[in-house]
């Protein structure tokens, strides 16, 4: 069980790195964001 939750818990860092990650990216390249996006 422990194993099981701590293995859960790492899953859940990892997606909230990935997530913060994107969210970062988002707000420092607006402007690269819209021209992949006209692309």
């Amino acid at each position: 069980m422990k194993t099981r939750f701590s293995h859960f818990h790492a899953k859940t860092i990892s997606l909230f790195l990935k997530y913060f990650y994107i969210v970062n990216s988002v707000i420092k390249g607006r402007h690269a964001l819209k021209i992949s996006a006209v692309i």
